[in-house]
């Protein structure tokens, strides 16, 4: 069973408000109309504010599958070049990437123990001996650091920022950790202490992760082994969404 919630109360309120202004004591009955289409406009904005924000991306994620699909179908880089298994070659260039690193938020400060205390004049008073308090230093978070262009190759990641550059061989990633669609990635590397990522909310453009899973195959297992993992890639988006809208027509 759902719990009410404080949007429910708060229609149950208003609905008791409006039925005592009715036909409580020294109520008037012509109040009750407006009570109830003042609740429902109250139900129906708060409603469309709730899809609004959940917003279905299912025409934008099929764009997706389809750029995609015509980038394998096409058969050359992002600068329109016929792949070359002798060169570096350029896949994607993402726009609006931000960088993710993980950083301290900061110091905390305990403060020490004052010992013995006597009074010198007044309210003010003297302290004598105790410790001076310890500053710690915050756990590490990921944060976003800075925003910028990324480009995508079949060896390198290339990251322009407004603030810094980084690049990241692609045979140097151990590991990368995809967030919900693709939109983040976490990644792991050889020659790095710390893990670091980027995130792209673009929901029209290729996800970041699904592309820098492209490359990442095409790095180790060559053009064809990307092709198939793109095709593989582009198939789970179109059976998910058909998933989800006959899963929607059942209810």
């Amino acid at each position: 069973m759902q719990k009410i919630g404080c949007f429910g109360w708060a229609v149950i309120w208003l609905l008791g408000i409006g039925v005592i202004a009715a036909f409580g004591e020294g109520g008037n009955p012509i109040w009750a109309l407006p009570a109830l289409i003042f609740v429902g406009v109250i139900v129906a904005v708060v409603v469309g504010s709730m899809r609004s924000k959940n917003k279905d991306h299912s025409a934008e994620l099929l764009a997706v599958a389809g750029d995609v699909e015509a980038w394998v179908s096409a058969g050359v880089d992002a600068e329109g070049n016929p792949f070359d298994a002798d060169d570096e070659q350029l896949l994607f260039v993402l726009p609006n990437v931000e960088l993710l690193e993980y950083k301290s938020t900061g110091s905390t400060y305990s403060g020490g123990s004052a010992g013995v205390s006597f009074p010198l004049f007044g309210r003010v008073r003297g302290n004598v001996g105790g410790n001076r308090g310890s500053i710690s230093r915050n756990p590490e978070e990921l944060l976003l650091t800075d925003m910028g262009r990324l480009k995508v190759s079949t060896e390198r990641l290339i990251f322009v920022g407004e603030k810094e550059a980084r690049e990241i061989d692609l045979d140097k990633v151990l590991d990368f950790e995809l967030g919900p669609n693709g939109l983040w990635v976490k990644l792991a590397m050889s020659n790095r202490q710390k893990r670091e990522g980027f995130q792209h909310m673009q929901v029209d453009q290729i996800p970041i992760g699904m592309a820098i899973g492209i490359a990442k195959e095409f790095a180790d297992k060559g053009l064809d082994a990307a092709k198939d993992y793109a095709k593989k890639l582009a198939a789970d988006i179109r059976s998910t969404i058909a998933a989800e809208a006959a899963a929607k027509r059942k209810k």
